[in-house]
């Protein structure tokens, strides 16, 4: 069994899929433009579309480029065990 470091019991792993905003909102099943990406981080980021319609992730301490969009911000450290309300 391999020992696990503290760091890596916080890693997040992201699987996205973005599509043309022409669709209204709703994903395309028969659309084969869909940009699928994986994310990994182990820090504290923020998910944001550019606006070029790309997305990427971005570290919370770094600037963000101009008109960009945060969509999700993301704490891999963050406690989410429900049964520890303390």
């Amino acid at each position: 069994m391999r020992n696990l470091h503290q760091t890596d019991l916080h890693r997040l792993t992201m699987k996205v899929a973005t599509w043309q905003r022409d669709s209204h909102g709703l994903f395309d099943y028969e659309d084969n433009s869909v940009k699928r990406q994986i994310f990994t981080t182990k820090y504290r980021h923020y998910l944001i579309r550019l606006a070029s319609g790309d997305v990427e992730m971005k570290r919370v301490r770094d600037p963000l480029p101009e008109n960009a969009i945060k969509l999700l911000y993301i704490n891999p450290e963050q406690n989410t065990n429900s049964g520890n309300n303390n």
